[in-house]
């Protein structure tokens, strides 16, 4: 499972700027990778298995597979005008881009 900090914006100068690094006089520790992260970040990136990720402007965030599972049999095969309709919508929801990729087993 993941966290969201509300508010929190990514740190522009990788693990240099980012709040939650612990600063332990030479070192700056990473408390998700538990290590130590430099190289890179004195140039002011940030490691390639950093696990901070930017979440862009975005609205209500829903499970659409949840959703889409509730509608089943009758619904895909009914040749009403409703049913289309609503298998329009459907569709729309399939093709939505993904603001926040789901986790393993989700």
């Amino acid at each position: 499972m993941s966290v969201l900090i509300k508010g929190m914006e990514m740190p522009k100068e990788g693990c240099k700027d980012c709040l939650l690094v612990k600063r332990k006089g030479v070192f700056d520790i990473c408390p998700f990778l538990k290590r130590e992260v430099d190289g890179n970040v004195e140039r002011g990136g940030k490691p390639l298995d950093c696990p901070l990720v930017s979440v862009p402007p975005h609205g209500r965030l829903i499970d659409a597979d949840a959703l889409l599972s509730q509608y089943t049999g009758y619904f895909w095969t009914a040749k009403t005008d409703y049913a289309e309709g609503l298998r329009d919508v459907a569709n729309d929801i399939k093709q939505a881009p993904t603001i926040i990729e789901a986790e393993e087993g989700q």
